[in-house]
């Protein structure tokens, strides 16, 4: 039982550290998507509604691997499927994206 504590202290650590490594690698944009959240409350017994859009976009690396990123509206609208360049991310963060097309 020791061991077995011992080994998710230490997967926990190892994790913290790689969410904190900010990498830079190359990669292409094969998707993007928005979702729209509606929301609905009562301010003094009138009703109110608003919504809030929310923007993601999906890279794929040199190993076919990929991972999707939430990223803010006007990045969003900079970026165009297909642009390859040097993608810089930390964890699951975008950071930024540099086309090279």
């Amino acid at each position: 039982m020791a061991i077995y504590h011992l080994y998710l202290c230490f997967e926990r650590i190892v994790l913290c550290v790689i969410v904190k490594i900010v990498l830079t690698v190359p990669a292409k944009l094969v998707a993007k998507r928005t979702a729209v959240h509606r929301h609905a409350q009562n301010v003094n017994g009138v009703p109110q509604q608003s919504s809030s859009t929310s923007y993601y976009v999906t890279f794929e690396f040199e190993s076919r691997d990929r991972m999707e990123f939430k990223v803010h509206g006007n990045d969003y609208g900079l970026l165009a499927e297909g642009d390859s360049g040097k993608l810089t991310f930390q964890g699951t963060q975008f950071k930024g994206f540099d086309r090279t097309r």
